[in-house]
């Protein structure tokens, strides 16, 4: 049965991530995730097995988004009685974005924490944590990051936090805490950057990007091109 909620964005938004956080059970009941009709895609999920089982998933978009007030539908595998914690949240850019990194922290461990690899590009990284803690206050996020909800299941608790602005450096984001059950899942998208214009040099042609890379046009010799990206030629 789909959950669905209205999320409303601030300005246009080219990225959107969904977090969804659950215990009691090990895998994830979280199965597709839409954002105004478009499917997401499940970059990272955490698993938890061990003494106090439980998950946590992020769902990325980054190209097609609708915008305005959107339904965001989460399609759940069974009816469960388990709580589970959805966070939505957007973003704006100049451009489509894609993601760049992502990690995976699972069962007992002590500071929940991933280092994801930006590139040197200009990164934004989320991370959601299924944690044995008995209260969010037992998780405390690392000082360049920004909490963006949490919730208290009881026995075992749900964070989410976001990189509180843009960087190129490599990002280490998670939190502070003793040793317990973690279902860690963490995500770092960047904008695109097309190349435009117009080539007025003799081929052969050497192009780099960040990002897709198409080339088009008519030639009436043959062309020698060589395409270096940072993503899809």
């Amino acid at each position: 049965d789909p959950h669905t909620w209205t999320h409303t964005p601030v300005g246009t938004p080219r990225a959107v991530v969904v977090t969804v956080i659950h215990g009691v059970t090990a895998t994830a009941h979280c199965i597709g995730v839409t954002y105004g009709g478009v499917a997401m895609t499940l970059v990272a999920e955490g698993n938890d097995t061990a003494t106090e089982p439980g998950a946590a998933q992020v769902w990325f978009l980054g190209a097609n988004i609708p915008t305005g007030n959107q339904t965001v539908s989460a399609d759940l595998d069974s009816a469960t009685a388990d709580d589970i914690q959805f966070t939505s949240m957007t973003w704006t850019a100049a451009a489509d974005c894609a993601v760049q990194a992502s990690a995976v922290v699972e069962q007992n461990i002590a500071n929940p924490q991933a280092t994801l690899a930006f590139g040197g590009f200009s990164c934004v990284s989320v991370c959601a944590l299924y944690g044995g803690g008995a209260a969010p206050t037992s998780y405390t996020s690392l000082a360049d990051q920004t909490r963006v909800s949490d919730h208290d299941f009881g026995a075992f608790s749900a964070v989410v936090d976001r990189l509180t602005a843009a960087q190129t450096a490599d990002d280490t984001i998670g939190y502070t805490a003793a040793v317990d059950d973690v279902g860690f899942a963490a995500l770092a998208f960047r904008e695109l950057v097309p190349i435009t214009g117009t080539l007025s040099k003799p081929l052969p042609l050497s192009l780099s990007a960040a990002g897709a890379v198409a080339v088009q046009g008519s030639f009436s010799k043959a062309l020698a091109l060589t395409l270096t990206a940072a993503g899809t030629v």
